[in-house]
C-alpha cells in the first residue's frame, strides 16, 4: 500500500503485491484506491501529497461495472470529476501478455507519463502459470525494467483460485496460494493483504 500511494519517494522502480482471499473485494478496493491516487486524496488513512496519473489494467470488471464502481467511489469519496477523468486512465486487457503486455505499457509509460500502474488481476496477463520460479523471472523482468527506465511503480493484484480440498484452512489462508515462488515474495518492494 506505501508503495502504491508514495511514489514520489522511494516507490519509483519498484512493484508491490497485493493479495487476498475470495471475495474480499480487491477489486472494488484496487479501483478507489487508483481513483483516491489520481485525485491526491487520503486513502486508507494514509495522506497521497498530490494527484498521481494511474492506469489501471484490468481483466476483471466489465466496463459497466467499472462505471458503477467509480461512480460510487467518486460520490463517496467527493473525488472532483475532473480530475479524476484526467488522472485515471482504465484499459480492458483481456488476453495480453508476454511481449505484447510488455510493449503494451512501455507504450502507455511513454506517452502518459504513469506514476502508477495496477495490474487487476496479474495473473490474467501471462499465458503460463507464473508459480515457478523461471516463469516468474519470465513475467516480471521486463516489467521491472519498464519501472526502472519510466521511475514509475505497479501494483500486482493477486487473484488465487480456490484449492480443491480446504478442510482445516482458516477464512483467510487461501491467500497462501498467491506465495508460488519465493522470488515473487523476494521481489516485492511491499507486499499487503486485504482482509474482509
Amino acid at each position: 500500500l506505501q508503495l502504491a500511494v508514495r511514489v514520489d519517494n522511494d516507490g519509483r522502480g519498484a512493484w508491490s503485491l497485493l493479495t487476498s482471499g475470495t471475495s474480499n473485494g480487491k477489486s472494488v478496493w484496487v479501483e478507489q484506491l487508483c481513483s483516491c491516487a489520481a485525485c491526491g486524496k487520503q486513502f486508507c488513512g494514509l495522506t497521497i501529497s498530490r494527484p498521481f496519473n494511474v492506469q489501471l489494467l484490468t481483466c476483471e470488471q466489465d466496463e459497466e461495472t467499472l462505471k458503477r464502481d467509480l461512480e460510487a467511489i467518486a460520490k463517496h469519496e467527493k473525488l472532483d470529476p475532473d480530475l479524476l477523468h484526467r488522472n485515471l486512465q482504465i484499459h480492458h486487457a483481456y488476453a495480453l501478455d508476454g511481449a505484447e503486455l510488455v510493449a503494451a505499457i512501455e507504450a502507455e509509460l511513454k506517452s502518459g507519463a504513469f506514476d502508477l500502474v495496477v495490474l487487476d488481476n496479474y495473473q490474467g496477463f501471462s499465458a503460463d502459470d507464473i508459480n515457478g520460479s523461471k516463469e516468474w523471472q519470465a513475467f516480471i523482468r521486463p516489467l521491472a525494467g519498464l519501472l526502472k527506465k519510466y521511475r514509475a511503480a505497479m501494483l500486482l493484484v493477486d487473484h488465487t483460485g480456490k484449492p480443491a480440498e480446504r478442510k482445516g484452512w482458516g477464512a483467510n489462508d487461501s491467500v497462501y496460494l498467491a506465495a508460488g515462488t519465493s522470488r515473487k515474495a523476494n521481489g516485492a518492494r511491499c507486499s499487503a493483504e486485504l482482509y474482509s
